[in-house]
């Protein structure tokens, strides 16, 4: 499993919560509101479909998975600190660097905002944009080519077996700030047309809401701490193969180890003895786990690999010279 850090920061984002969340039980996962897209972020080497309906999020999605957007693209944009500079580079650039200009928001900013434009402010300024930033995007933008992005409705996406994250604005105060809603000014009535939808997906499906919604029957995930320094007391809501689950989900640590244990061959009965979690569901852990098979390409396993060519290569060569 690869965890990416965000490209980019953005109003709502799970990046503090996904460990919370369920694991993906398919190789295929979907984002219909993705805005950052911190779930997938989690799963990077799955089979990710990102979708957003906002034009700058669904832009900056298209350049930064684009393949001429590569690591030396993103270290060659300026340290820029000024909306001057900033209309001088190409728009998918503007938009990264405007969403780095602030934080938590739903639109990029046009010039630099809070601490980074604050006198003393110095030990914060590398939350911002700046080589911190580009750095870390530069190392992660080649691990994210075989997504996809879309800019449709969420009712346009075709319905397939996945592992849906259904992460839409909420339906509560929390939810305003959003320049697209879910529906004509998020009345009520769409909020239950949502909900009919998320039922009717295929596969898996986690919905994310803030406490007080009840267009779903969500159960309690938690109290998280927020960007802007408050609490926001989660919800969720998972479906699996037609059978409604508790909605709570199952704690990070303890995916881990049924992932662990599946791969040392330990045996399903003795999985469910040690970390109380259902067969169903180390069957579908099981089922995932044979569907990515293949190793992530991150720089650590590449580099382990050539290290171990080399070594095989260096006893093979003293091999050679022993039989000559």
């Amino acid at each position: 499993m690869i965890r990416l850090r965000p490209m980019f920061g953005y109003y709502g984002s799970k990046w503090r919560i996904v460990p919370h969340y369920s694991s993906p039980l398919h190789k295929t996962i979907i984002e219909p509101f993705a805005g950052s897209a911190c779930y997938s972020l989690m799963y990077a080497n799955h089979n990710v479909i990102l979708n957003d309906l906002n034009p700058n999020v669904a832009e900056l999605w298209r350049y930064l998975i684009h393949e001429k957007t590569t690591r030396e693209e993103i270290l060659s944009i300026p340290n820029i600190r000024t909306e001057e500079e900033l209309k001088k580079l190409p728009l998918a650039q503007q938009i990264l660097v405007g969403f780095w200009f602030a934080k938590a928001r739903v639109e990029p900013a046009t010039k630099p905002t809070g601490w980074m434009n604050e006198d003393g402010g110095e030990k914060y300024k590398h939350h911002y944009w700046g080589q911190r930033r580009k750095e870390r995007i530069a190392n992660q933008v080649g691990l994210i080519k075989h997504w996809k992005i879309l800019e449709l409705p969420y009712e346009e996406i075709p319905n397939q077996e996945a592992t849906w994250f259904v992460d839409p604005p909420y339906s509560g105060d929390a939810g305003r700030a959003y320049t697209y809603q879910v529906g004509k000014e998020g009345n009520p009535t769409d909020y239950s047309q949502l909900a009919e939808w998320c039922k009717r997906r295929q596969g898996q499906i986690i919905v994310c809401e803030n406490s007080g919604a009840n267009w779903l029957d969500f159960k309690d995930l938690g109290e998280f701490k927020t960007v802007r320094r408050g609490i926001s007391k989660e919800v969720c809501w998972e479906q699996q193969g037609g059978f409604i689950m508790s909605g709570k989900a199952i704690p990070a640590e303890t995916v881990q180890l049924v992932d662990k244990r599946i791969s040392e061959n330990v045996p399903t009965k003795r999985i469910v003895e040690e970390t109380k979690v259902s067969l169903s569901y180390i069957s579908k852990r099981k089922s995932a786990a044979r569907s990515l098979s293949s190793k992530p390409l991150t720089s650590e396993i590449l580099m382990k690999e050539i290290l171990a060519m080399e070594s095989e290569l260096e006893s093979k060569k003293k091999k050679l010279k022993q039989l000559l």
